[in-house]
């Protein structure tokens, strides 16, 4: 079971203890109603954006993108860019969908297009070598030249992007501007308080 706040007064849950049958709920509190409708489901949700202004609610399985249209009791797939990536997080705006992932990859997919734009992407990776201890010593290089971007969230205009080896990124447009934190440490969540973000590491 997958569940999102809303609002203040609203939720939705997705049931996806049977992987392909899913069970959607948004449950008004104030009203004091729910709403559910069933899909073919396509695995565990990860993750989950509820976007408000189309009705829809985005899930990330397996590291893919996928919507569900409330209205029409429906899900489709998105599909990948030319260079897929395990996705980690979304975020919506009036025009696109921001999503980050493995591989300091940060793209947007234009709505209702569904257009994948790439705002920052990785070199392509180094040969592989037949030598395992060569190989092993270029994963980990390039592992940790491009971290992960494992949670995002609004800043006024922008977009911050957090992950692994302290890496931030702040998404404006088509503009991003990156930074790392020196103590190197995974960086989970993060959040607004007045004028400043507060960010949670995992040490």
């Amino acid at each position: 079971m997958y569940s999102l706040p809303i609002s203040d007064t609203m939720a939705f849950a997705i049931d996806d203890d049977d992987e392909d049958n899913w069970v959607v709920y948004v449950v008004d509190f104030d009203a004091k109603t729910m709403e559910s409708f069933s899909l073919v489901g396509s695995g565990n949700v990860e993750s989950a954006h509820y976007d408000a202004g189309r009705g829809l609610i985005w899930v990330l399985v397996d590291g893919s993108v996928f919507a569900i249209d409330r209205s029409k009791h429906e899900m489709f797939d998105i599909s990948p860019p030319p260079n897929k990536f395990y996705v980690y997080s979304m975020l919506s705006s009036a025009s696109h969908l921001y999503v980050s992932g493995e591989y300091s990859n940060i793209w947007r997919i234009s709505v209702p297009e569904l257009e994948w734009e790439p705002l920052q992407t990785p070199e392509p990776k180094p040969r592989r070598s037949a030598n395992a201890d060569e190989q092993s010593r270029q994963t980990r290089e390039y592992a940790s030249k491009y971290p992960p971007y494992h949670h995002g969230f609004e800043v006024g205009d922008a977009y911050i992007f957090c992950g692994a080896l302290g890496a931030l990124a702040r998404v404006r447009g088509t503009s991003v501007e990156t930074q790392a934190i020196d103590s190197g440490a995974r960086l989970m969540t993060g959040r607004v308080e007045g004028s400043q973000i507060s960010l949670s590491a995992d040490r």
